[in-house]
């Protein structure tokens, strides 16, 4: 079986990873978070992460959409 916890030992000392958005090409920071949990220990949270608003969401779907279309290279 393998360890879970040996590479999340080291959260215990620190402040949970705050991540925010990422479209495009940018950090996108938000008031809202999602607690991000260690699957083996679900008491220990060990990062956030930026949650999206609808807005938010639209415009990223926007820039992947964007990202994605055909064009000259």
């Amino acid at each position: 079986m393998t360890d879970t916890t040996t590479p999340l030992q080291h959260t215990d000392q620190q402040t949970p990873t705050r991540t925010p958005l990422f479209y495009g090409g940018r950090e996108h920071h938000t008031d809202q978070t999602l607690r991000i949990t260690n699957p083996a220990n679900p008491s220990q949270v060990v990062g956030e992460a930026a949650a999206a608003s609808r807005d938010q969401a639209l415009e990223a779907v926007g820039a992947a959409k964007k990202a994605f279309l055909p064009g000259p290279l």
